[in-house]
């Protein structure tokens, strides 16, 4: 689930099911920070998809 309430600049997803989520945000070098949490990786599963 995205949170579309998330400031413009970062991109906020969660699964409410298991109280994971995520945050990508610029961190000001021109790259992108990624902060996980729960029990669940969230950013590591958007990668396995993108690769398959």
């Amino acid at each position: 689930m995205r949170d579309f309430g998330a400031r413009p600049d970062q991109l906020v997803i969660g699964a409410p099911g298991c109280g994971s989520w995520l945050r990508v945000r610029p961190d000001g070098t021109g790259l992108w920070a990624v902060t996980t949490s729960g029990p669940r990786d969230i950013w590591d599963e958007i990668q396995d998809v993108a690769v398959r």
